[in-house]
């Protein structure tokens, strides 16, 4: 991640012939990085100029206020930019074989955790709790892994992962009755509470986008702070309210982007989709000041893979060249070619820490 600089220099002598002018000589930093963890630091001196001590201090105040008015975003530096959260869906472990072991070159999500620790960043996984193991650290369903619960809690104690419910059982809530709602929406979060992971209230991943206002209103919103949405446009403060839908950005795998290459024509399921750019991924990764950007990935893998149902090709540095077989599966190269995009002065966060900054707490207190 390559910080931005940010040129403070102005000059307080050039805007006023006061007495202050002649007392005190204001030193910005040249050049200083800003972001939620640094912010510029300047130097004063003074020189004998004859001024009585009232002056003297009128002065100073004046020298430490005045750079702060003239620098927008100087007295609030930590939220210069917006919010990012980095999520993934089902939290999955990666692609197995029927014998529920690594299928070869998917790469694993804890290897996905650890590249992005050592980058400062954390995730925020949504979790099924039907899928999610008491006893054993993974288990799998189909050719996807998933974590046990001791699983999960090893990324949010190792790496500052945090954790969002998808539901008791990944089902569309809209053919349930009032009761069953409420049971796998808000009752899903007993089970993150009783296993250490107490930040799940602030978003509801609504399974394969299945949602509706009158579930997102008269049971979602009152146990949790936002309900998901696929949307590719951010989050933006000044527009969110009731029912608090939030808006998610899901990456697509899918064909290659060279016409001529054979792999353009692959059609996958769901929907017929082509492969992302890193590059157009990597410009999400910057939201401005007072937005939320939510970006969520599945699966990855690396090199190739040509047999069996689940295929893909992630040679080469072109990523028009690269594609897979299914929408949810990409390359973890060019994931972390996006998450170099990221800047310091975004805030890397879950859920929980936006609706905290916005003040969207649910109806239903979150417990502690």
């Amino acid at each position: 991640m390559t910080p931005t600089d940010h040129n403070w220099a102005t000059s307080t002598a050039a805007t006023s012939s006061s007495p202050c002018s002649a007392g005190l000589e204001y030193h910005p930093s040249s050049r200083s990085s800003l972001s939620t963890r640094q912010h510029p630091r300047h130097a004063f001196a003074t020189r004998d100029s004859g001024l009585r001590p009232t002056q003297l201090m009128a002065c100073l105040m004046l020298a430490v206020i005045a750079p702060l008015c003239a620098a927008p975003g100087l007295a609030d530096g930590a939220t210069r930019g917006g919010f990012l959260t980095i999520q993934f869906g089902r939290t999955q472990l990666g692609m197995a074989t029927t014998g529920c072991q690594r299928l070869q070159n998917s790469v694993p999500l804890g290897r996905i955790a650890r590249r992005m620790h050592r980058m400062g960043l954390a995730a925020t996984g949504a979790v099924v709790v039907e899928f999610t193991s008491s006893t054993r650290r993974s288990t799998c369903r189909g050719m996807i892994r998933y974590p046990g619960w001791q699983r999960l809690r090893q990324l949010h104690d190792r790496y500052g992962w945090n954790f969002v419910s998808a539901g008791m059982r990944y089902v569309d809530p809209r053919k349930l009755s009032t009761a069953d709602q409420q049971r796998d929406i808000c009752g899903s979060l007993a089970a993150f509470r009783s296993h250490g992971l107490k930040r799940a209230w602030g978003l509801f991943a609504y399974p394969d986008d299945q949602s509706n206002p009158t579930v997102q209103s008269q049971v979602t919103a009152r146990c949790f702070a936002y309900g998901r949405t696929y949307d590719h446009r951010v989050n933006q403060r000044a527009t969110m309210g009731a029912p608090w839908f939030q808006r998610t950005f899901s990456v697509d795998g899918g064909a290659c982007n060279l016409r001529r290459l054979a792999c353009y024509r692959l059609v996958t399921p769901v929907w017929p989709a082509h492969y992302m750019s890193p590059d157009m991924l990597g410009g999400l990764m910057s939201p401005p000041a007072g937005t939320w950007r939510d970006v969520q990935f599945y699966r990855f893998v690396r090199r190739t893979h040509f047999t069996g149902t689940v295929r893909w090709d992630c040679r080469g540095s072109d990523w028009r060249r690269h594609w897979t077989t299914r929408i949810d599966v990409c390359c973890a190269k060019d994931l972390f070619h996006a998450l170099r995009e990221v800047p310091d002065r975004v805030r890397v966060a879950d859920p929980v820490a936006v609706a905290q900054a916005w003040g969207r707490i649910p109806r239903r207190p979150p417990v502690k």
